[in-house]
């Protein structure tokens, strides 16, 4: 009995460093670069992507629902373990590294001694809670009413509405980023347009003027 193949896993092909497609990510510090090399990351089912993080920036704590893998590809990876972002518990780990990170781990990331990649394997759909809505590095924090869940998509067009970085919301402290397809496809210059306008609206109702 031939095997069902997994999404995006169907035809032999190679990826190669240079053919490798960095792009911000609105949950991310404006200078991380994330690149999905195999898969859906917004759907279920296995994917495979990679994170740069520049020399000196800090992720703060947050956790994923899903079950992680990382390799270290470059640089030297220091993560800690905890709801608090401390610089004394972060542990370093040399290219090549392989660490587990169960999901609905706090934890929390630093570019300590340089820039570092990292690739990431996992069973999606992708999902990032930040514990402290005031520590993702958004240039403004504030209480939004309504539903806990802010989809990056969301944040990314708002911020084209409004001129700026994107804002952070939270809820009791939390705030819950989850991957939405239109963040991973590229539809068109009309229908992205189409989608900016429609979700930037609906931020805006959601949070007032």
């Amino acid at each position: 009995m031939v095997r069902a193949h997994q999404p995006d896993e169907a035809v032999f092909r190679s990826i190669l460093p240079e053919d490798i497609d960095w792009k911000p990510f609105a949950a991310f510090p404006p200078s991380v670069r994330l690149a999905i090399l195999v898969g859906h990351p917004s759907e279920p089912g296995p994917y495979l992507i990679r994170v740069k993080v520049p020399s000196g920036v800090k992720l703060m704590p947050h956790r994923h629902p899903e079950d992680r893998i990382y390799t270290v590809m470059s640089g030297v990876f220091y993560i800690g373990l905890g709801d608090k972002f401390d610089g004394d518990k972060v542990k370093a780990y040399p290219p090549g590294s392989v660490i587990v990170l169960p999901g609905d781990t706090p934890h929390f990331h630093w570019a300590k001694s340089g820039e570092y990649v990292t690739q990431v394997s996992a069973v999606g759909p992708l999902g990032l809670e930040y514990l402290d809505a005031t520590k993702i590095g958004c240039s403004e924090s504030r209480v939004r009413p309504k539903r806990e869940t802010v989809y990056a998509d969301f944040i990314m067009s708002a911020s084209k509405l409004l001129r700026g970085p994107p804002r952070c919301w939270n809820q009791g402290g939390r705030t819950q980023t989850w991957l939405d397809q239109e963040l991973f496809q590229d539809s068109g210059a009309q229908r992205h347009e189409e989608f900016s306008e429609r979700a930037a609206a609906t931020v805006m109702s959601a949070i007032g003027p």
